[in-house]
């Protein structure tokens, strides 16, 4: 994981894209959250920060993980161990590309087109 970070993320950095990132004694970049002084593991409270190429897989593990969850599930679940960078973007663009998903919502669009079709016609 940190060779995948040093190829995305500058050696040196103190900020990437205006987050407040440390460098772990595991060699990984880890963004610093609010909940620094909190009770809860390490882990918890210096996120690891993923780069794009690792996420989208991810993503689409975690996906396929939990059923085929939705984008704020997937942001709740991923982001108690991670910090992505454009998360609900990244997140929407996986579960659209997903057919499972884009079946369902399908047959759902269609069967309240043909409900509407039905409620305008008894109108008239």
């Amino acid at each position: 994981m940190s060779s995948i970070q040093q190829e995305e993320f500058p050696s040196e950095a103190k900020t990437i894209k205006s987050l407040l990132v440390v460098k772990a004694s595991d060699e990984l970049f880890r963004m610093r959250t609010k909940l620094i002084h909190s009770r809860q593991a390490e882990g918890f409270r210096y996120l690891i920060l993923l780069p794009s190429p690792f996420v989208i897989l991810m993503i689409r593990w975690y996906h396929l993980k939990y059923y085929h969850a939705g984008t704020q599930f997937l942001m709740n679940k991923i982001r108690e161990r991670f910090w992505l960078l454009r998360y609900r973007r990244t997140i929407s663009k996986v579960i659209r590309r997903c057919t499972t998903v884009y079946g369902i919502l399908e047959k759902k669009v269609c069967r309240l087109i043909q409900l509407h079709c039905r409620f305008v016609v008894q109108k008239l």
